[in-house]
């Protein structure tokens, strides 16, 4: 008696997740990172059962299989993983592939995620040297690797700025978003020392119940006094200008600059205690 072996073609394979059948060459979302994620692949009716893979991008994804087989003969096959969504998932293709030796080539399903993270970084940049009160101060705020886009608020000691200066958000190529702010006023007596605050924040961080990104910049702001020379001293909420030449009375005030008027961009070597 002679037994012939006839491989049968599988169906072509069917997407799920979380239990639920998904459409080939879609976007699904928006998830957040940190969730589970259940990508299902079934393929039915092959003989001898089909290899079923399911990959994220280039690498495999470690998974369970099942297989059924029906009276006739054939092949019911179901291949689930799961895993943790995280930042690198964004935009990344998941695939199924099923290989059969009745087939020439896999046959393949695919979906992409649209996954919301937070921001990865926040920085803040101002004057690196003192500032000259009555001069135009600019700090610049840029918050990267948000999606959605991180909103910037603006404080000023423990007070937020009124009004918030507006912000720029860009697409980047990995799909996440970086915003940026400036805020430009003209520096007083009243800001010296005083710490300029930016806060990034976006919905996953408000989801997640996690921290805003913060940094600060203190100023240093000099203010300037004009007799028959010019005196630009650290500006402070309590001193006395009295008379020429030069008598001031506070403890450790510093005399940064002594020169002519109008020439006052060379300061003395070393610092003098009035």
């Amino acid at each position: 008696m002679i037994y012939m072996r006839i491989n049968v073609k599988p169906k072509p394979p069917d997407l799920y997740v979380d239990g639920r059948p998904v459409q080939n060459a879609t976007t699904l979302g928006p998830y957040t990172e940190g969730s589970t994620f259940i990508l299902d692949c079934r393929s039915s009716g092959g003989r001898p059962p089909p290899l079923i893979t399911l990959w994220n991008g280039t690498r495999t994804l470690s998974a369970k299989s099942h297989v059924e087989t029906t009276e006739d003969g054939a092949s019911d096959v179901i291949v689930t993983a799961r895993f943790v969504l995280s930042r690198w998932d964004l935009e990344s293709r998941l695939e199924c592939r099923v290989v059969s030796n009745a087939t020439l080539a896999p046959m393949i399903k695919w979906i992409k995620l649209d996954i919301h993270v937070k921001p990865v970084s926040l920085r803040l940049r101002g004057p690196t040297t003192p500032v000259v009160a009555g001069e135009m101060v600019s700090l610049t705020c840029t918050v990267e690797g948000s999606r959605p886009a991180a909103s910037i608020t603006w404080f000023n000691r423990s007070r937020e700025v009124e009004p918030q200066p507006p912000a720029s958000r860009d697409l980047m190529s990995d799909a996440t978003y970086r915003t940026s702010s400036t805020l430009v006023f003209i520096a007083s007596r009243h800001d010296h020392q005083g710490d300029f605050c930016c806060q990034g924040l976006n919905e996953v961080q408000k989801l997640q119940m996690q921290p805003p990104l913060l940094q600060v910049v203190r100023l240093d702001v000099l203010c300037k006094f004009v007799s028959s020379a010019l005196l630009i001293l650290w500006c402070t909420d309590h001193y006395q200008f009295h008379q020429s030449p030069f008598i001031l009375s506070k403890k450790k005030i510093y005399l940064i600059y002594y020169v002519q008027v109008k020439s006052y961009d060379r300061p003395m070597k070393d610092k003098t205690v009035l």
